[in-house]
């Protein structure tokens, strides 16, 4: 399932990891892929474009809506969003509730290591990686065959194609399963900290949260995971994941 495509990585009013998802007066926030979902029982209707009860999607920027003050941002690596929300409540006092997470992509291509291993010399702007179970001979006519092979097609910034290459079996998976990797962890600690710590700098209670994080021991997830075993089963700290998923196991 396309969830398997996505890991998760949050954390709670507490400090602790969580399963990407934080409610406020009105409204919820929860990281789903490499965006957020806003949901609202009570806000949401048939005009909203969403299934229910999803009432709107940020990618990135600022917005404030049912009790959530959300900031979130893009991030190249991993192509994450990285996303802050208070959605603290007044009631004659003040009661907090802050939580950040990162939804980015799980895996981590090896195409230009795969071009380097084939001494390969090749600009491009993108690249599509697929299979097919054929080969277009020299004379541009199409000789089938028993069995699939990786085929990357080359792009350039015109999306016109360059060239297209067969995956030598040799190499191996042309991606890895790698979850929430440590850069990208490190890249939204360092948002979290200095973006957003500016922002809140006169926040006593902002200040203590921050504090109540333990880094080393916060949890990421897979969502595909998740969603068959739930997100304790499914968390590791960051680095210590799994090779594969639970689903792409099953499969093979």
């Amino acid at each position: 399932m396309a969830l398997s495509n996505w890991d998760t990585l949050a954390i709670n009013n507490s400090g602790k990891g969580c399963n990407g998802e934080v409610k406020g007066k009105l409204a919820s926030l929860e990281i789903y892929k490499n965006w957020a979902y806003i949901h609202s029982k009570k806000m949401w209707n048939e005009d909203t474009g969403y299934v229910k009860d999803v009432i709107a999607q940020i990618n990135s920027g600022n917005l404030y809506l049912g009790g959530l003050n959300i900031q979130a941002i893009r991030h190249e690596s991993q192509n994450s969003i990285f996303v802050f929300v208070d959605a603290g409540t007044y009631n004659k006092k003040r009661h907090d509730n802050f939580f950040a997470g990162i939804g980015c992509y799980a895996y981590y291509s090896k195409v230009d290591e795969y071009l380097n291993w084939k001494g390969i010399e090749l600009k491009y702007a993108d690249y599509n990686a697929g299979s097919r179970n054929y080969r277009i001979n020299e004379k541009g006519e199409t000789i089938h065959i028993r069995e699939f092979i990786d085929i990357i097609s080359f792009y350039d910034e015109n999306n016109k194609l360059i060239t297209e290459l067969e995956v030598d079996k040799e190499f191996g998976e042309l991606t890895d399963f790698v979850g929430v990797m440590p850069k990208t962890f490190e890249a939204f600690k360092k948002w979290l900290m200095t973006e957003i710590a500016e922002e809140y700098k006169y926040d006593k209670q902002f200040e203590k949260w921050l504090k109540k994080i333990n880094w080393d021991e916060i949890t990421r997830f897979n969502q595909g995971d998740a969603f068959f075993v739930g997100t304790e089963n499914a968390s590791t700290e960051v680095g210590k994941q799994d090779n594969d998923t639970l689903l792409s196991q099953a499969l093979k």
